[in-house]
């Protein structure tokens, strides 16, 4: 406005008008310009009522503002393959986790197995020793339970299977943990079968 550059804008404006809007743009621009940190170059009011330094200046704003928004831009997409690439590891790791935890439940259930087994032994020795002894037998040693579990763990790994990496999360996993698919979950019932065996142990024969 102070260059005439956009004259062809303003040009149908009262002049008494275009006079006070002058006014206020020197009066702000001489703020911006007081201020050395925005003011580097120490330009001064009359720099910018020359019109080939203004329109070299506005020349420059308009590359600044073209370079600010392709910054912008450039950083959006970083962020969001960041974001991606984070979730591709996500599920790629439930993964990798769910087929090792499928993998081991052959072996794990053998182990059940030989301490049911056990717990048996250690059931009816401990009711020779207390006829009145009453224990229900564990559940993990149910059929049921070992046909759960494999069915949780095939069930995870086909949902995780069907994820998308460009599907919005809000930042929360929808990676399921059912207990099937989690490895400690086994360890803690096998733990538990274990210190249920040694509980019979110490039962002690009736005086």
């Amino acid at each position: 406005m102070l260059s005439g550059l956009d004259q062809a804008i303003y040009k149908d404006m009262p002049s008494d008008m275009l006079g006070m809007f002058k006014t206020d743009c020197r009066t702000n621009l001489a703020k911006i310009i007081s201020d050395t940190s925005r003011n580097p170059l120490s330009y001064s009011i009359e720099d910018f009522e020359n019109k080939e330094l203004a329109a070299r200046i506005s020349r420059i704003a308009a590359d600044a503002a073209v370079k600010s928004q392709e910054f912008r831009e450039s950083a959006r997409k970083q962020a969001e393959a960041d974001k991606i690439r984070a979730r591709t590891e996500e599920i790629a790791d439930a993964k990798r986790q769910v087929k090792q935890q499928i993998a081991s439940l052959d072996a794990q259930f053998g182990h059940i197995d030989q301490l049911c087994s056990e717990w048996d032994r250690e059931y009816a020795s401990a009711k020779e020793r207390n006829r009145y002894l009453a224990r229900l037998k564990p559940d993990t040693c149910d059929d049921k339970f070992k046909f759960r579990v494999r069915k949780e763990a095939n069930d995870t790994l086909a949902v995780i299977s069907s994820l998308k990496v460009e599907t919005e999360f809000y930042g929360r996993s929808l990676i399921p943990h059912y207990n099937g698919a989690n490895a400690a979950y086994l360890t803690e019932r096998i733990a538990n079968l274990s210190w249920r065996i040694d509980e019979l142990k110490t039962v002690k024969p009736l005086d």
